[in-house]
């Protein structure tokens, strides 16, 4: 949960962080979330050209389908 969750405390987690970024989000700018991802992960974040700040349904699973398929190599 992003509301309850101390993002600087990621890196005790002992996994791989990545953050990613819907190109079509008009609530957070990707200059925000850039520095965000750095603070972070020293990375920047992934961005999904076809993702907005809420996504459902099929776009969603498709997205998801994606990024499932960028970890599973």
């Amino acid at each position: 949960s992003q509301l309850n969750f101390c993002w600087t405390r990621t890196k005790q987690l002992g996994v791989s962080v990545q953050f990613w970024h819907g190109a079509q989000d008009t609530v957070h700018p990707l200059s925000d979330m850039t520095e965000f991802s750095q603070k972070i992960t020293c990375k920047p974040p992934k961005v999904i050209a076809e993702m907005g700040h809420l996504t459902q349904g099929n776009p969603l699973r498709e997205t998801f389908r994606k990024i499932a398929a960028t970890y599973s190599k």
